[in-house]
């Protein structure tokens, strides 16, 4: 259940037409405006923006165009979509031979070897190590 509205639709209204107007005057900016309209009214200048955002068509959270069942229809279409083009990066990779790439700096992922990756295995300090192929008795480490 929604929490009960503090201030009814005219409230609301009025508080936009305030700031219009007081925009409209002159040498204020939006951000003074705002807060001129809510010291006047008692209201807090973030929920009059909220309110100038919501009549001039710009909120935070769109409304919905689509039901929920259309929405995860689209979101498993974009998911397999992702998949398949995953899965054609790592037959590049594979068939190309080299080292896949290094995680960004910074990024908090660390160089570990990934289960599942063929030619990657871990050394006993945890390092990994990559065979550069089958027969190969070369191996680099990191």
């Amino acid at each position: 259940m929604p929490a009960p509205r503090k201030y009814d639709e005219e409230t609301q209204a009025r508080a936009v037409r305030m700031y219009a107007d007081r925009l409209a005057e002159g040498d204020l900016s939006q951000l003074q405006a705002r807060r001129d309209v809510g010291e006047l009214l008692g209201i807090n200048p973030s929920t009059l923006r909220n309110w100038i955002r919501r009549d001039l068509g710009e909120a935070a959270t769109p409304p919905r165009d689509e039901t929920l069942e259309a929405e995860n229809a689209r979101l498993r279409r974009e998911n397999a979509r992702l998949l398949r083009a995953s899965e054609i990066l790592k037959t590049a990779w594979h068939a190309s031979g080299s080292r896949p790439p290094s995680p960004a700096p910074g990024s908090g992922a660390a160089a570990r070897p990934t289960p599942g990756v063929p030619g990657w295995s871990a050394l006993p300090d945890g390092r990994c190590r990559h065979r550069l192929g089958p027969s190969s008795a070369a191996d680099t480490t990191r």
